[in-house]
């Protein structure tokens, strides 16, 4: 359920389908929340996302809807995944408040090109700190942002003042019917992890509105993360015994498996596409072994592993594979750290794989220095 706020934030809780709820239905716990809701944000608009699982039971949601007063979204609840949802759930909004959008006025002259971007996703660790960072780039290239979606209703109404919509492989739709409507062009974009896909972004970005790129301070910086990688690794050796495993999007999975393979020459192993990306197409390269929407699958693989490979992915495998799972991709609600997006991304990336290393490496020592003194306390 999203509570969509005249703020620049929107909130987002979660409401648990339990077994109970396949018998007597799910409208009364939909209630209880939407009550809560109601009582923390008085003066809020609410929109409940309606999935799978209700559509499934037979939840009609008519009445509910009148009774509280919320809107009921269906995503595209009996034909697709959580990517299928993401893709319908943008151009519900869209379709919902297009109305009180603002006219764009042909006749100004803005000092900015302003861009939208479209598909961002406020529950996935590092957002905030990955948001941080596009944004600098964006204002280096002398780019405003004039919208993220999904936001506010008064954030959503300016959406037809951009020059270019950005599109994070989910929202196609939504960036369509911006063109029919209003000529706004659009370009789809990977989640910029590593040189190659910072660089493409920005290149991309650059032509499609034709504003300057800063070549000689992106060969400076490139420079310098391939130089303090390569010193990093002839130090380390035996981060390269290690394997990696990656699960993940395809819009994020694609450029994370680039980078880790062709920028940090890390071997992966193995990738699990978690869920569908239906509107954009994005090749998945480098994985030795490459599993789509199967994680028990992809887990039963892992485990046979020996040595353990490091895992980057989802709560998913952090809870039920590997506890040092490196969190980047959707579900990932507990974790806060830093950026893994641009230049300064790549650092970071490079840390938390070396990070996990290095405990493993230790921690058999320390687990045998920890029994010894445990055994003479005892004694």
């Amino acid at each position: 359920m999203r509570s969509v706020t005249d703020s620049s934030s929107a909130w987002t809780s979660f409401s648990a389908t339990r077994e109970r709820s396949v018998i007597y239905g799910s409208l009364r716990d939909i209630q209880i929340v939407i009550d809560i809701a109601k009582k923390h944000f008085p003066y809020h608009d609410i929109i409940v996302l309606v999935s799978p699982v209700p559509s499934i039971i037979g939840d009609d949601f008519t009445l509910l809807e009148k009774k509280v007063g919320v809107k009921f979204v269906d995503c595209s609840s009996l034909s697709g995944d959580v990517g299928a949802g993401m893709e319908a759930g943008l151009l519900k909004l869209y379709e919902l408040y297009k109305d009180s959008f603002a006219q764009p006025n042909t006749t100004s002259i803005k000092s900015l090109k302003r861009v939208n971007i479209i598909g961002w996703q406020y529950d996935v660790a590092r957002s905030h700190e990955d948001l941080a960072e596009l944004l600098k780039w964006l204002k280096i290239l002398g780019v405003k942002v004039n919208c993220i979606v999904p936001s506010s209703v008064k954030s959503l109404s300016k959406l037809p003042l951009a020059d270019l919509n950005i599109v994070l492989g989910y929202g196609v739709g939504l960036a369509e019917a911006l063109k029919r409507e209003y000529g706004i062009p659009y370009i789809i974009v990977e989640h910029p992890y590593g040189l190659e896909s910072s660089r493409n972004l920005l290149e991309k970005i650059s032509d499609a509105l034709g504003v300057g790129l800063p070549g000689q301070t992106l060969k400076m910086l490139e420079d310098r993360v391939i130089d303090k990688i390569k010193r990093i690794k002839d130090k380390i050796a035996s981060i390269k015994d290690f394997p990696i495993v990656v699960s993940g999007e395809p819009p994020r999975l694609k450029s994370m498996i680039n980078c880790l393979h062709g920028e940090l020459c890390l071997e992966v192993l193995a990738a699990l596409v978690t869920y569908s990306c239906p509107r954009a197409e994005f090749t998945i390269s480098h994985a030795k072994k490459l599993f789509k929407y199967n994680f028990i699958g992809f887990a039963e693989y892992i485990l046979s592993l020996e040595p353990s490979p490091i895992s980057m992915g989802t709560e998913l495998e952090r809870r039920h594979i590997f506890s040092d799972t490196i969190l980047y991709s959707y579900p990932t609600l507990s974790s806060i750290a830093f950026t893994h997006y641009m230049f300064t991304g790549i650092y970071n990336i490079m840390s938390d794989v070396f990070n996990v290393v290095m405990t493993r490496l230790i921690r058999p020592a320390l687990d045998n220095y920890l029994s010894i003194k445990v055994s003479h306390g005892s004694s």
